[in-house]
């Protein structure tokens, strides 16, 4: 198997791609010749996340009646975890700690929970109905988790195990895109219709 750094992509079907990434300029390079690997998953794929260490990779799938999210082994390409809230829970973002010990995922309605890495059992559901994801991650520390929905972002606290809606949509046509740490934890990016907050 191939040892390269790859990278995952979410497809609008049933198939997590790993492509190769080079060092050298990838203009002109065939697709095909950069393709590691192609991983099933029963439904539309939604969102991917590997783990920090690059080991693990976890595909959160759903749209029509299954939903769930699948975990790989990348060496072996083998399915190590297959979760699941119940028929029809679509997981639409994934993340991983940057330790390696959580694996978060938020639902179609913004229900986020938090899955115990290796053992894969379901620890706790942190956030409730927080709206349609658009974004989930962990800070760079691993403290706290991050969520914004088509209405909201919310900051959960894994330590003190408190949520907190740090912004909220003001008008209909408010939208938030995405929400993303700093390299040193202290910031939170929002992306908003037109604009970028901190």
């Amino acid at each position: 198997m191939c040892a390269l750094p790859a990278r995952a992509l979410a497809s609008a079907v049933r198939i997590v791609f790993l492509w190769a990434l080079f060092a050298q300029t990838l203009l002109g390079a065939n697709a095909s010749d950069l393709l590691v690997a192609k991983l099933d998953c029963p439904d539309r794929v939604n969102d991917v996340a590997f783990s920090l260490d690059g080991k693990l990779i976890a595909a959160g799938y759903g749209w029509n009646t299954q939903g769930g999210v699948k975990v790989w082994d990348v060496a072996s390409r083998t399915v190590v975890a297959a979760l699941a809230r119940g028929k029809g829970e679509h997981e639409k973002r994934v993340a991983f700690s940057p330790d390696g010990k959580l694996f978060a995922g938020a639902n179609f309605d913004g229900d986020v929970t938090l899955w115990a890495v290796g053992s894969w059992r379901r620890l706790k559901t942190v956030i409730f109905r927080g709206g349609s994801p658009t974004s989930l991650s962990f800070s760079p520390d691993g403290t706290k988790l991050a969520f914004s929905s088509d209405f909201a972002v919310i900051l959960y606290d894994l330590k003190s195990a408190r949520a907190n809606k740090i912004a909220a949509r003001t008008h209909l046509s408010d939208y938030f895109s995405g929400a993303s740490f700093s390299p040193d934890g202290k910031s939170l990016a929002v992306g908003m219709r037109g604009a970028i907050q901190f």
